[in-house]
């Protein structure tokens, strides 16, 4: 099974929930002043929020490129050279509609990343740096870690850029294992068996 977890969740679901962010990023913020427009253009700008801290999470957090072990209840993916991914509730690996939302730390050496992904965000945290695509029913924000906002945007435009630019993730799974990884040309992945 495969699942693109990305805008596109999004939008199928009918959008996020109203909130004012101001303490949690994966919440919409509802009166936002932005700081420029979030459009294919900013997306495909490599110096963009999410790009680099897209980057940065590949630099800091990237298991290694081997199978990590998954434990038999889902919560916890370790590998020999000592990174961990947290799961913050087990996988659901059963059946066709696999894992709804993903919620997952990497911890590498001294360095941690947290990757979010449900029907009010996509976030990506690098050593408590978050860049954040926050909804607000069909309207889409770029929350950036210097407290930069890009926006708003219709979910639904963002839907013809390149997807290789856009937060979000792919993985596919069985009942025993996972396969996940960020969408990008270069992006961060790992598989992960019981």
């Amino acid at each position: 099974m495969v699942r693109i977890l990305a805008l596109w969740l999004v939008v199928a679901c009918g959008g996020g929930s109203e909130g004012d962010g101001a303490d949690d990023p994966t919440q919409a913020s509802t009166e936002v002043e932005t700081d420029g427009p979030l459009d294919c253009e900013w997306l495909a700008e490599p110096d963009n929020c999410w790009a680099t801290t897209h980057d940065a999470a590949i630099d800091a957090c990237e298991p290694p490129e081997e199978e990590g072990m998954l434990s038999a209840d889902h919560s916890l993916c370790t590998f020999s050279d000592g990174t961990t991914i947290t799961f913050d509730e087990p996988l659901n690996l059963e059946g066709d509609s696999g894992p709804d939302d993903i919620d997952l730390t990497i911890t590498s050496g001294t360095s941690t990343c947290r990757f979010v992904s449900n029907v009010d965000a996509v976030a990506l945290t690098v050593d408590d740096q978050t860049a954040a695509n926050t909804y607000d029913g069909f309207t889409s924000y770029m929350e950036c870690p210097d407290g930069s906002v890009y926006g708003p945007a219709d979910a639904f435009d963002l839907l013809e850029c390149d997807w290789n630019n856009l937060p979000g993730s792919i993985y596919s799974w069985t009942s025993t294992s996972i396969t996940f990884g960020l969408l990008g040309e270069e992006a961060l992945t790992f598989s992960c068996a019981e």
